[in-house]
């Protein structure tokens, strides 16, 4: 929410830290530095990668209730590339 550069979950430096792909396999933790809640916090959060401050709380917005919509793909059919 400060505006601090999120350190990588993959990553044990400059913050050591057990939120890893190992200890929460189905929290989206991995090899980004993308802000994820695999312990049940408030909100999403980061290690950042400023040495004084540890973590932060992420300004993620509210969720989408709407969800995922496909794309129409009508406009691609030119997919089939015949060769005339």
């Amino acid at each position: 929410e400060k505006g601090y550069t999120c350190q990588s979950w993959a990553e044990q430096f400059p913050h050591q830290h057990a939120r890893t792909h190992a200890n929460f396999p189905d929290a989206g933790l991995g090899g980004h530095n993308h802000c994820r809640n695999p312990d049940g916090e408030m909100s999403p959060y980061c290690f950042t990668t400023d040495p004084v401050m540890r973590w932060d709380y992420c300004d993620v917005g509210s969720p989408n209730l709407k969800g995922c919509e496909e794309e129409d793909d009508d406009d691609d059919d030119d997919d089939d590339d015949d060769d005339d």
